[in-house]
């Protein structure tokens, strides 16, 4: 297993890169404004994207947007499906 050191702000972690999360459950990733969260949430989506796995990311506003647009097209059903069909969905705040 590869492994990579990230800097939170306040001390460094080792974090195994192709750790497995189960189906059905999330990871929550949190720090300061500005410690990178976004940047390793983006680089974990390209590195799933690039393994060929399903993955969307919004911003919590854009996704639920997207969910309102959606349900007021009378498509809501088909976006969830969507949703549900991803291997890894990235909400960011």
């Amino acid at each position: 297993v590869h492994h990579r050191k990230l800097f939170d702000g306040t001390q460094t972690r080792i974090v195994p890169l192709g750790m497995e999360i189960p189906k059905g459950r999330g990871l929550v990733i949190h720090g300061h404004s500005g410690s990178g969260k976004t940047r390793i949430c983006w680089m974990l989506m390209k590195r799933l994207h690039d393994t060929g796995r399903r993955v969307a990311g919004y911003t919590s506003t854009d996704l639920g947007n997207e969910i309102g647009a959606a349900f007021a097209d009378m498509k809501g059903a088909r976006f969830m499906d969507y949703l549900k069909s991803l291997d890894v969905l990235m909400i960011d705040d």
